[in-house]
């Protein structure tokens, strides 16, 4: 095996969507030989790779073979920073302490655990706590969606000829959003059901905090959401009028992490990308160890920027040469100057003619054209006349 192919192998590893088995069958190697480069490359990147704290860290779990473990993300450059196979508020707390100038760690961002929350609090005490956007923000549609199920009927309990439910995805987009179809459906079902407009208008007003572009908007939005939700569950039969409890209850314990986005407005939807990528590489490889998913999630997602980064840098350079590449214009000969004379032996340099003496002489090459057909027609005519014609296509000319 040349050093080239074994860079390229072990380099190809790295990118999540490829397998072992893929790329032994591209190079024409066995997988057990793949493996074997690739772990042996695993080895040499954890020996010279140092963990980058980052200045904004994003901290959630993913599930790996049924089992949560832990991701630690860089939220301003978009890539893993750090993976551990345990969850547990110890282990956390002592693998974020192991990382580099953790004081640098402006603020963390993670959804309504309360394990990572102590966590963060025993470790990085200066930070800002964040708590995601996202997980927030899903409760409302939840809440919706249980008074649709609830209202319109569903597909068993349909009698005939009485309409179906509701498409869910409708409710779920702002008002806003919708477009052609989509608010004409809207329009029907909450034509059709009472009970889920005023829902759905009170889920719109909710999201209207969102829109704030500060903290203490903020707050005075959700103060008077919540008495528009007072009157809300008045008007609701006793069975729905729960449907925003989960809702208020996270709002109520975690309102200082929750009001804290409007500060930066940064939420964790890397890392839930993240953990979407982790999730493809356990579905094609569901074999695969858990060191093996951690270097394709935090090296190969380097080797990825790095590849973009080049391919940027070819970009730019070609178009500055582009660009600085000089224009070759063919001279401009002025007429009427007067050239050297010519030395003996050289060839003579012929005088430029302007355009006009150009066009001039090509008329005149045209003319004998002219005046032979002239001089033809004349003289058939004049033989068309003494009745001797010399070819039936004369009357052509004429």
């Amino acid at each position: 095996m040349t050093r080239q192919l074994r860079r390229y192998i072990a380099r190809q590893c790295l990118v999540q969507e490829e397998t072992f088995s893929g790329i032994a069958k591209r190079v024409g190697l066995s997988e057990k030989t793949v493996r074997n480069v690739f772990e042996e490359h695993m080895n040499h990147l954890n020996k010279i790779s140092e963990i980058e704290t980052p200045r904004v860290m994003g901290l959630d779990g993913v599930y790996i073979k049924g089992k949560e473990s832990l991701i630690v993300t860089d939220l301003e450059r978009k890539r893993p920073v750090m993976m551990r196979p345990f969850i547990k508020e110890r282990a956390v707390a002592a693998a974020l302490r192991k990382m580099p100038n953790l004081g640098k760690v402006e603020e963390v961002v993670s959804d309504m655990s309360g394990s990572l929350d102590r966590v963060q609090r025993a470790v990085m005490p200066k930070a800002l706590r964040t708590k995601d956007r996202y997980h927030v923000q899903r409760m409302v549609n939840a809440a919706v969606d249980f008074v649709r199920k609830k209202v319109t009927p569903e597909k068993k309990k349909r009698t005939k000829g009485q309409m179906a439910m509701c498409n869910r995805h409708i409710f779920r987009k702002r008002k806003n959003q919708l477009k052609g179809h989509d608010r004409k459906s809207l329009e029907w079902c909450l034509n059709l059901y009472p009970l889920l407009r005023l829902t759905y208008e009170l889920k719109e007003a909710y999201c209207e905090v969102w829109t704030s572009l500060d903290i203490g908007t903020a707050r005075l939005k959700y103060t008077e959401w919540l008495e528009l939700h007072k009157i809300w569950k008045k008007q609701m039969p006793e069975e729905l009028q729960g449907a925003f409890d989960p809702l208020i209850r996270v709002m109520k314990n975690w309102e200082e992490g929750i009001f804290n986005y409007f500060y930066h407005r940064r939420t964790n939807a890397y890392t839930e990308s993240a953990n979407a990528g982790v999730k493809e590489i356990t579905r094609k490889a569901p074999n695969a160890k858990f060191t093996t998913i951690s270097t394709k999630v935090v090296h190969g997602t380097r080797l990825k920027q790095q590849r973009e980064a080049a391919r940027q840098r070819g970009k730019q350079q070609r178009r500055a040469q582009h660009s600085q590449q000089p224009i070759i214009q063919p001279p401009v000969a002025k007429v009427g100057t007067i050239q050297d004379a010519p030395q003996e032996g050289e060839a003579p340099i012929p005088t430029p003619v302007p355009h006009s003496t150009v066009t001039t002489s090509r008329k005149q090459e045209l003319r004998p054209n002219v005046d032979r057909l002239a001089a033809f027609k004349r003289r058939s005519k004049e033989e068309g006349d003494s009745g001797q014609s010399s070819s039936p296509q004369m009357s052509l000319f004429e």
